[in-house]
Formats: C-alpha cells, sequence, structure tokens
C-alpha cells in the first residue's frame, strides 16, 4: 500500500523571481565577494556562492550569523551606460550553497523595478 506524501505548500507574500545575475556582497569587515542572485522577491534574495568552500570557510572564521548586515550591489553594463543598484540586508540562513538574505524594512527594492533592470539585461545578452 503506497502512502501519499503530504503536499508543502509554500506560503510567501510576494513571489519569487529566478534569475542569472551576479551581485557583489560586502559582509562586515570581509572582502567583498562576487555571488549568484538565485532567486529575489520584493522581501529578499537567496545568493549562491561562487567559490563555496573558500565561502563558507570565511564566513565561519568571521563568525557571520543570522542577523549579519550586508550591502549588495549590482553593475550592469547596457548599451550606453550603466545600471547600478545598492541594497542592505540582513543574512536569514546560511547554508552549503549560499546566502539568503531579507531586505531591510526601511531599504525594500522595488520588485518592478529590478524585473525591469534584469529584463534589459537579458535582452543585450
Amino acid at each position: 500500500m503506497a502512502h501519499n506524501q503530504p503536499q508543502h505548500k509554500e506560503c510567501r507574500v510576494d513571489p519569487r523571481v529566478a534569475l542569472v545575475v551576479q551581485a557583489v556582497v560586502e559582509i562586515g569587515e570581509l572582502a567583498p565577494r562576487h555571488y549568484g542572485v538565485c532567486e529575489i522577491s520584493r522581501g529578499g534574495m537567496f545568493l549562491a556562492y561562487q567559490a563555496p568552500s573558500e565561502t563558507l570557510e570565511e564566513l565561519n572564521e568571521a563568525s557571520v550569523h543570522d542577523g549579519a548586515e550586508c550591502q549588495i550591489a549590482f553593475s550592469v553594463q547596457l548599451p550606453g551606460h550603466r545600471e547600478h543598484l545598492e541594497l542592505t540586508a540582513n543574512i536569514v540562513r546560511i547554508t552549503e550553497h549560499g546566502i539568503g538574505v531579507k531586505f531591510q524594512p526601511h531599504d525594500p527594492p522595488p520588485l518592478a523595478s529590478l524585473e525591469q533592470l534584469f529584463a534589459r539585461v537579458e535582452k543585450h545578452l
């Protein structure tokens, strides 16, 4: 007799948007590192490590933990101009693949603006 697995439905206020974009992330006194932006929503994003073992080691040595503040910058060259966006966020989880961050309440990025930026980037790739 087969048992049905319970279906887990995610309860999110805003949908997540999948992206293939890089960001520069600064966490405390650590040197800035490149991360891949995997998903983004109005409330936060998941950033994948580019060098997982090195980055995890660095985060552990610096005692970076949930709640740590970080600065996230996107800089994208488009024909004729450069688009730049900077966000402040707090780390909400650290995994072996990357970090989940939540945008600070006083600095939420407009999701529509982010979606438009990345749509323009994809057009020119």
